[in-house]
Parts: structure tokens; sequence; C-alpha cells
């Protein structure tokens, strides 16, 4: 340990800049591999489908035991009994 501080007390301020610059390089490419490998993969399901077909579609992915995430239409993943009216 003290020999590292010692080359790292001798080391000109350049030197010592490039090694933070690298390291902070390093951390930030690991957070960012990490941050993909942790992402699910998805996939568009269906496009331009009537809400019939879209709701058949659903409706045998859950009975397989897919996890649904819809952005766009939340109301074709729950049965109709479970949607709010206004």
């Amino acid at each position: 340990m003290e020999q590292l501080q010692n080359v790292f007390a001798s080391t000109d301020l350049r030197r010592k800049i490039i090694a933070g610059l690298a390291a902070a390089g390093m951390f930030a490419a690991i957070l960012a591999m990490t941050n993909l490998a942790s992402k699910p993969s998805l996939t568009l399901l269906y496009s331009g489908l009537e809400t019939s077909q879209a709701g058949e579609i659903v409706k045998s992915l859950e009975a397989r035991g897919v996890t649904l995430i819809s952005a766009v239409a939340p109301s074709l993943s729950k049965p109709p009994s479970a949607m709010p009216y206004g």
C-alpha cells in the first residue's frame, strides 16, 4: 500500500487526471452494461388490429402465462369488469 502511495505521490498532475478519467470511464461503462443487461427485452406484438382481435391475442398470451406491458392501450390487458368507467 505504501508503494502505491509513493507512486501516486510521485506522479504529475496530468497523469493523475488521466488515471481519474480512465477510472470514471470504466465506472460509467460498468453502469451502462448493468443497465442494459437488466432491462427486459420488449417486442411489439401487434399494430393496427381491431380491438376484438387484440383482445383475443391478449387472452391467448395471458392463458400461456406471458406478462404483458401495454403503454398505448392498457385497457386491452384487463377484463371489461376491471375497467374504470367515468
